[in-house]
């Protein structure tokens, strides 16, 4: 019986629209102390390390039924399971945050971790970014 799911599963055009890197909905069906469970609508839930899903004071931001945005890493990871990452995602949503306000000539506010070579390191929206020294107002 698996086995056909398998088969039909990967002759279905939602398996054909995946792509490596590809960002996606998934809901969160169970949270343990390691893990959040998450399914995608694939073939197997996936597990995704739980320190992805906990905020700068350590406390996990998610809870059972919420929809997470992810990246898929790897259809198949040798388990049987598709490999799914939080930080990934919202790296790309800052990232592409970043692209709009540049585009829109829009001022970006960010938290000054440290001093670099050059600029400093500076974190938006929990990403580490760089801000060259000469673009700062500070």
């Amino acid at each position: 019986m698996s086995e056909n799911f398998e088969i039909l599963f990967e002759s279905s055009e939602y398996s054909k629209a995946l792509k490596l890197g590809q960002l996606i909905q998934a809901d969160v069906i169970d949270i343990t102390n390691d893990h959040a469970i998450l399914s995608a609508g694939l073939k197997s839930e996936s597990l995704v390390n739980i320190n992805q899903f906990k905020d700068q004071s350590g406390d996990v931001e998610i809870k059972v039924g919420d929809k997470v945005d992810v990246v898929i890493e790897e259809i198949e990871d040798g388990e049987g399971r598709t490999k799914l990452s939080r930080q990934k995602a919202k790296n790309e949503k800052t990232w592409q945050k970043l692209i709009d306000a540049m585009n829109n000539d829009e001022i970006v506010n960010g938290f000054i971790q440290t001093r670099v070579k050059g600029g400093f390191t500076v974190l938006v929206d929990q990403i580490n970014a760089f801000l060259p020294g000469f673009t700062s107002r500070c």
